[in-house]
């Protein structure tokens, strides 16, 4: 089966759930955390929208892109700073 495309206009229900997911979480003292199984799962119980095997690989790609550029963000803040080391 061939995994659906994130950047189809179809498929753009993926950001609104990826964004409600995240809208639950907190940032922990390294910055942001990864969106667990458990996180989706208790998602998909209140919401009873229901995930399909790649539309949570999807998910889960876009929580790597977005872990990834908040650390990026983090660190040009960290050099920014003017309490830097």
């Amino acid at each position: 089966m061939e995994e659906p495309d994130p950047l189809d206009p179809d498929f753009s229900y993926l950001f609104e759930w990826f964004w409600s997911m995240r809208a639950g979480l907190s940032a922990g003292l390294n910055g942001a955390e990864p969106l667990s199984m458990t996180e989706m799962a208790h998602w998909m119980a209140l919401t009873g929208d229901i995930l399909r095997r790649e539309e949570i690989r999807i998910i889960r790609s876009m929580d790597d892109a977005y872990l990834a550029a908040v650390a990026r963000e983090r660190a040009e803040a960290a050099e920014r700073s003017p309490n830097r080391k």
